[in-house]
Formats: structure tokens, sequence, C-alpha cells
């Protein structure tokens, strides 16, 4: 048996596969690139107590390039065919807070395939919850503007915050805006589902990757007549008569004027707030005295009492004249006559 002559054999071995190739049609393409990004979808494992944290965008965990190389045939089919929310996964079973390289895989049809990069650098992090308050705040406004939104009961008044340790910890409250041009004033309704938003420091709101609960309360309004503020004089009330031999010689109210705060109706139609009674019967003298004023419905006063100086002075027109009576034994008076009177 001759000697066997390696170098001529492999050459011929190549050139019949190229001349394979090129009867089929067929090429090689080489280093043939596809940029690939992952999200979501491809993580596999993640344990429940861990976030993946995003790249440049929301969706983005991290970009890779496919590299394909083969027959021009089976590369173009390959390229056409990859999906890669179905044919690449991460796997983060055994993953742990913190930032690291994890592997990427490929499904088993697609295994002549190579991700370049082979790994992905993920940074993970904790997944932590706390507890906030629930803050109504009222948007819009009430077709009625003489009421005004005075206070509110919701249905729950903290929310339960969970996700990312990074987000989680910005979140200062929960808010639940209050749609106040919905709700009728003479017939006030229990307003329901109203979302509960969660906010930030900086009043940003956060509804991507937080979970809050609960997500919707019920709110019931209570509305009342707008508040607002009037000055207004003070008249005093008083009761009674100076004694006998004085009279009323004016008065004099400190402060004259008083603010009234709250019913917008009320404080429209008063022009006046009186005082308590003030009894002056029988006074010989002047008289100051601390008096409070007398309510009004839905209205507040600033301040609420008043110092009133009752004026009395000496009734210059009453004077006592003392009668003298004539003795019992007196003669009646003579009448003078003229000379013509008989002797």
């Amino acid at each position: 048996m001759g000697r066997v002559n390696i170098p001529i054999m492999l050459s011929s071995l190549a050139l019949s596969v190229v001349f394979w190739f090129i009867a089929y049609g067929e090429g090689v393409i080489e280093n043939q690139r596809m940029p690939v990004l992952l999200t979501d979808k491809n993580i596999s494992g993640l344990p429940p107590d861990l976030f993946v944290d995003r790249q440049d965008s929301d969706e983005d965990i991290g970009r890779v390039i496919i590299n394909f190389m083969g027959p021009k045939v089976s590369v173009e089919n390959a390229m056409s065919s990859l999906n890669p929310d179905r044919d690449l996964s991460v796997d983060l079973f055994n993953a742990t807070d913190g930032t690291a390289r994890y592997p990427i895989k490929l499904t088993p049809s697609l295994a002549a395939l190579v991700p370049s990069p082979p790994q992905v650098t993920l940074t993970l992090e904790k997944i932590i919850q706390k507890k906030v308050l629930i803050v109504v705040k009222g948007i819009r406004a009430l077709r009625d503007n003489a009421q005004s939104l005075t206070s509110e009961e919701p249905s729950a008044r903290e929310a339960t915050i969970r996700g990312p340790e990074r987000i989680v910890q910005q979140i200062r409250e929960a808010r639940a805006n209050l749609d106040l041009s919905v709700i009728n004033p003479d017939n006030v309704q229990p307003q329901d589902d109203v979302p509960v938003i969660p906010i930030g420091d900086k009043g940003q709101e956060f509804t991507k990757y937080i979970v809050i609960r609960p997500s919707t309360i019920s709110i019931t309004p209570i509305i009342s007549a707008t508040s607002s503020k009037k000055q207004v004089l003070v008249s005093p009330i008083f009761e009674g008569v100076p004694a006998k031999g004085f009279v009323y010689n004016g008065y004099s109210v400190n402060p004259y004027q008083v603010w009234l705060i709250g019913d917008n109706l009320q404080l429209a139609k008063t022009t006046e707030v009186q005082t308590e009674k003030i009894d002056v019967n029988g006074l010989t003298s002047s008289k100051t005295i601390r008096v409070k004023l007398q309510p009004l419905p839905g209205v507040a006063f600033e301040p609420n009492w008043v110092k009133v100086t009752y004026n009395v002075a000496p009734d210059s027109q009453f004077h006592v004249t003392p009668s003298v009576p004539a003795p019992s034994n007196a003669a009646p008076p003579t009448s003078t006559t003229g000379s013509n009177s008989p002797p």
C-alpha cells in the first residue's frame, strides 16, 4: 500500500467543500453582527427580593452583539428568525445584590451563534418596602365658587410602598388627587377608586417599578362655604337707664371694629356686630366693661370681645325745691279795696 499524501488529501477535501457550497449557491459570511438589547424578558430565575437596574432607558438592562458565521443561507435564516426575547436568556437564579457579570445563553437551535461579549454586566438592587402617609389634594374647582373643600375622610391614611431601594428611599408620601369638579356640592357623595401615587422628595411621581398598597382609595369630601375675612363696626347693646338725676352722656368702644372670619354668604349680609347686653340700670357714674360679641352662625370674631365705656353725667335740668306748709291758725289774706268801699 502506497504512502498517503496528507497535504494533497486535505487540499482536495477543502476544494470539495468549496465546490459543494458553490454548487448549492451558498458562500461564507464572516462575522455578521446584529446588536441586541436585553430586557426583563431575557431574565430568568431572578430572586423576588432583587431588582435589575436600568441602563439608558426604562427597558434596557444591557446590550450585546450577536456574531453570525457560517454558510450564507444558514446565516441569513438565523438572522431573520432570531427572536431575542425568546432565544436569549440570562440566568440569575443564584444572583445577589451588587454588580456582576452573568453569562448569556442561546437556545440549542442557535448554539452555533456567538454572543459578544458572552457575558452581560448587571447591577442588582434589593427590594425594600416602607409605609408613607396618604395626602389628599383637591384639584380643579368646585362648581359653586362660594364653597370650598374644608376637609376629607379617606378610606385609608397610610400606604405601603415596595420596590428598588434606590427609588423607595426617594419617596416621601403618597398622594390622592381628588377632582373637585365632579362633586355636586348639593349632594356630596364619596369618590371611589381615587388612584394613590407615590411622590418623591422633589414632587416627582414614581409609577414604574413600584408597587403601592392600597393603589386606590375612597374619599368622602366635606364641603362648606368658602371662608373669608371682613371688618365691621361694633354696636353695643345697653339695658336699663341711669339713676334719677343722671343722664346718658355717650359711649366709646375699643376696638370699634372687629374682623369677621368665615362663611362668605353670612359675611356678605353682615354690616355690624352687636355686643351682649350691658346692664347700665341705676348708674350714677361712668362705667367701663369688657363684653363679648353676640355669635353669628359660621363666623368667628377677631378679637371676640371689646371694651365698652358708658358715660353718665348729672342731669342739669333736674332741680329739687323744698315745700313749706302754712300754719293751721293763720288769718286769711286781706284783700285791698277802693275808696268807694262801704265803711
